[in-house]
């Protein structure tokens, strides 16, 4: 009976991080492709397991990003701290994208597919069943679901060797990157063109779960979008309702959406900004060093200012002297005159 240890102690004794790169990638990856119920079932701490080893384990989250109404703020928070934990790793290929973005997607796929290193991907993919309106075009969903943020088009490179995370993550394959929101020019009932920003309340609008957590309201209510709305105090939130916009065959329509889904938007947008934080599109320092020129501005002016607020003080008080001996040696000279002319008069 055969047994490596014995016949080939050479080869028993050998271990993945003994091969070169070259025998390596002749080696087939393991592909396992899980959904959230696997997830669920095995939990972040044993795949965080499986993407922390050297073997090329490749695993494929396909998503139709519909959780369950009710479990959907948990879920949404779970999953992007689960794959944030995969980044921190440092160790894994990590990438998010769909069917809207097809060269990203094959990139994505056949980088990590193809590396030594094990890999996460997410990938949205479609399920008509959970949309109220389906479509003939497989790439409208996830290009709603890229443009509201509920997934970014991300790529995550451990192999460009980084201190920082900023030096790998990719964010480039996203619309307008350095802002909160996607907007869309859109033209209301009365003619005037707005800036529509997209959330996630647009992406759950489109899903049968949640059409009842939205309420029409009249045109003429106080409203605003929802980015707006989330930027407002708790007291200014009291004053305006926040709104989605629909177009149909009699016009605008507006919509309330729930508290719940509320939270989502914030979560999202909140996540968004993390992930703008790590690739190095928002961080601190910028924002520090603005509020500290802006302060050595105002002290360089207030400085510049006193001095010639002194200066001009100065010269007005020369100038205030130079005039009081003006009018002193012409007030003298009037004396004089007067004087010699009461002494005329006496002598006559």
């Amino acid at each position: 009976k055969y047994d490596a240890s014995i016949h080939n102690p050479e080869i028993a004794g050998l271990d993945w991080k003994d091969l070169t790169d070259e025998e390596k990638s002749t080696v087939p990856p393991v592909l396992l492709v899980i959904d959230r119920e696997f997830i669920k079932e095995v939990g972040w701490k044993e795949i965080h397991h499986l993407l922390s080893q050297d073997y090329p384990i490749k695993l494929i989250l396909m998503d139709d990003l519909a959780p369950d109404r009710y479990s959907a703020l948990t879920e949404y928070s779970t999953l992007f701290a689960g794959f944030l934990s995969a980044l921190l790793l440092k160790n894994a290929y990590i990438f998010s994208g769909g069917l809207h973005d097809v060269d990203h997607l094959y990139d994505g796929l056949m980088e990590g597919l193809h590396g030594n290193s094990p890999a996460l991907f997410h990938i949205h993919v479609t399920n008509f069943e959970q949309h109220t309106r389906p479509s003939s075009d497989l790439a409208s969903y996830s290009r709603l679901a890229s443009d509201s943020r509920t997934l970014p088009l991300l790529k995550y490179n451990p192999l460009r060797k980084s201190d920082f995370l900023r030096g790998a993550i990719q964010l480039e394959n996203n619309k307008v990157i350095d802002e909160d929101s996607v907007n869309m020019e859109m033209e209301l009932t009365d003619g005037t063109k707005v800036n529509y920003p997209l959330t996630w309340a647009d992406w759950a609008y489109t899903q049968k779960q949640w059409h009842e957590a939205f309420v029409e309201l009249d045109r003429g209510e106080n409203w605003r979008f929802i980015p707006e709305f989330l930027a407002l105090t708790p007291v200014e939130r009291k004053e305006v309702h926040p709104v989605i916009l629909r177009w149909d065959e009699s016009g605008v329509k507006y919509y309330r959406p729930s508290l719940d889904i509320l939270k989502i938007c914030e979560i999202i947008i909140d996540q968004w900004r993390t992930l703008q934080e790590l690739s190095g599109l928002l961080f601190e320092f910028p924002q520090k060093l603005q509020r500290d020129m802006e302060n050595k501005i105002r002290q360089q002016f207030d400085g510049e200012a006193e001095k010639l607020e002194e200066a001009y003080t100065v010269k007005l008080a020369a100038q205030r002297h130079d005039a009081m001996n003006v009018v002193k040696n012409q007030l003298k000279e009037r004396l004089i005159m007067l004087s010699k002319m009461t002494k005329n008069q006496l002598e006559n």
